[in-house]
């Protein structure tokens, strides 16, 4: 079967020519994922972007963060947020340019692919408060973007390959990445990592967008942790109840992050709730 209905070549390119990020933004990223720095730096390279530091300040001083006090200055500002919600501000804008149409090819309405990734980056948020396990601060932003790819291979994916699609996923019991390796000999995740790539993005950050349903192919935490987002958010988004959440969710993903069936019930309701709060920012219908 494999690629012969789509040029391989021509959806790496596009991936390839996607305007790049400020250059502010790539090295916020970099000296974030670090993980070592000092909220001065950072609060440097965020000065350089007045459109930057205006969506911070206002962030900054939302509902959410309320506070006698209002929030003046970017250093300020940063040391409010923290590092997560800095970057993830940061590179929302780019994303949602990208991910906010119709993604058909994938039975996805105008939007949705955006809300499910501000879902996703909500929830990998929320997640540190509830497993005793340190989640790196730049999994917020891979989880933010982890869909990216499925933008880009939306532009290829015509009627012919679709159908190729339900035949691998009806008949041969492939889920949907198996049924695009086995097609295209691609997947969404390695797409979306060759966009993180010509954004400049860190190699952690590349890791958790290309590995966000293959975790044990990397081994790396952020891939876990963008993985188990990735299933969260739909659990929220779907509003189901509570019964039964463990038996849809990655067994591996449970016990790397040390969450049992009362604590995945609190987070599951904690992150229904940061998306209610959240979505106004992120501009999700």
């Amino acid at each position: 079967m494999s690629a012969r209905f789509v040029d391989l070549e021509a959806m790496v390119a596009c991936a390839s020519k996607l305007a790049p990020l400020p250059e502010s933004l790539v090295r916020l990223a970099a000296l974030i994922c670090t993980h070592q720095y000092e909220i001065s730096d950072a609060a440097k390279l965020v000065a350089y972007d007045p459109v930057l530091t205006l969506r911070l300040l206002r962030c900054a001083n939302s509902a959410r963060f309320s506070s006698s006090e209002k929030v003046s200055t970017v250093e300020q500002a940063v040391l409010k947020l923290g590092a997560a919600e800095v970057l993830a501000v940061a590179v929302a804008p780019h994303a949602r340019r990208l991910m906010r149409g119709e993604s058909s090819a994938y039975g996805l309405r105008d939007g949705e692919l955006w809300n499910h990734s501000v879902a996703t980056a909500v929830v990998a948020e929320v997640l540190s408060d509830h497993t005793p396990v340190r989640i790196p601060p730049e999994t917020f932003t891979a989880a933010l973007l982890h869909d990216v790819g499925k933008m880009v291979m939306n532009e290829f994916l015509d009627p012919e390959v679709l159908e190729w699609f339900d035949r691998c996923r009806l008949e041969g019991g492939m889920s949907l990445l198996q049924a695009e390796r086995e097609v295209l000999d691609v997947h969404h995740g390695e797409i979306g990592g060759i966009v993180a790539q010509r954004w400049s993005l860190p190699e952690t950050i590349v890791r958790g967008i290309i590995h966000h349903h293959t975790p044990a192919e990397c081994g790396d935490l952020i891939c876990h942790a963008v993985a188990f987002s990735n299933e969260i958010a739909r659990i929220v988004q779907e509003r189901s109840s509570g019964q039964g959440y463990a038996s849809v969710l990655c067994a591996e993903n449970l016990e790397v992050f040390q969450i049992d069936a009362d604590n995945l019930e609190r987070l599951v309701s904690d992150c229904r709730a940061r998306f209610e709060l959240v979505s106004g920012r992120y501009n999700v219908q």
